[in-house]
């Protein structure tokens, strides 16, 4: 990826040093993507209780108690085994998610899609917009990459990408069985920027139990060591996290009340979700609806904050 050289205003020195770090974090999360795609096809006989034990094990440091599950995580886990709520595949689909979003609260909180296919194929020297962009594919997490120059791309290079995100099957990761029948796509979207000209823009995830928004968090500094905090309905902080606390002031947004009325709206028919926004221009953007964050797989500091959250979530045990 490089930056828009062409500018007259000589912006393009920062952005170069920042999107320069961000090619090689994509590299080198690339190379360690095969071996975890590789990983997990090999432990894909793994039933799927004893798969999630034994990640629960790694990732979070204990065993899960999948019988009798008190705390959040645990009850993530538990839902993946005996929840099949038949709208999760098509939420989890980011193209099928935009659609969701237009029927229920209206297309003007969409990012519009400006190409997309079903092949890394199809992806060709006339694709890109004549202005930044950002590829996605709509069936993992995390599949993203921002294109500053849309002169002189490799498009070799970006078939390779695409052709190895395409053929992953993201439920083998973290057994998120709403990924597995998904059919893989990547698609465009253009690049947003905020009033200052930031093109990263900050967002707000809402984690709504039982069709109510209780939470909201908000990560920065995501392509080095992230940050977060968390606020609650009122933005009266919650000494929670999981990543690192982020210590500046982090102001109230605007549009919050639009937010989570949004967030409440979209998360009706479901134990949890947590629904992602941008705000761009003082309004509300839905990215992603999200049903088990980072697999479920969080390890929540204090340790009580596994345990508050897990109490909000009744999934009927």
């Amino acid at each position: 990826m490089r930056a828009l050289l062409t500018h007259k205003s000589g912006w393009w020195c920062g952005r170069w040093n920042h999107w320069s770090k961000l090619t090689y974090i994509s590299e080198k999360m690339t190379y360690r993507g095969k071996i975890n795609s590789n990983l997990h096809r090999c432990l894909s006989y793994i039933p799927d209780r004893l798969y999630l034990r034994l990640r629960y094990r790694q990732r979070v440091g204990n065993w899960p108690d999948l019988n009798n599950p008190k705390k959040f995580t645990e009850k993530l886990q538990w839902l993946k085994l005996h929840d099949r709520n038949e709208a999760l595949p098509i939420l989890a689909d980011k193209l099928q998610l935009k659609a969701f979003v237009k029927q229920r609260i209206g297309a003007q909180y969409t990012i519009p899609v400006l190409s997309w296919g079903n092949t890394a194929d199809q992806f060709t020297i006339n694709t890109p917009p004549a202005a930044p962009f950002v590829l996605k594919t709509n069936h993992d997490s995390g599949s993203t990459r921002v294109f500053l120059n849309f002169e002189n791309l490799d498009i070799r290079g970006i078939q390779k990408w695409l052709r190895e995100k395409l053929s992953a099957n993201f439920y083998l990761a973290n057994r998120e069985w709403e990924y597995e029948s998904i059919s893989p796509k990547w698609f465009i979207e253009p690049l947003l920027e905020d009033d200052s000209g930031n093109s990263r823009l900050n967002d707000f995830k809402v984690h709504c139990f039982h069709g109510a928004p209780f939470f909201i968090q908000t990560i920065f500094d995501r392509d080095s060591k992230p940050k977060e905090n968390w606020f609650d309905v009122h933005w009266k902080p919650v000494n929670i996290y999981y990543f690192s606390e982020y210590k500046a002031h982090v102001p109230k947004p605007s549009c919050l009340s639009e937010i989570l009325s949004i967030a409440k709206t979209l998360s009706a028919d479901f134990y949890y979700v947590r629904v992602d926004f941008y705000i761009r221009k003082g309004r509300p953007l839905v990215g992603e609806m999200t049903f088990r964050p980072y697999g479920g797989f969080m390890k929540w500091n204090p340790d009580s904050a596994d345990y508050m959250l897990g109490n909000l979530l009744n999934v009927g045990n």
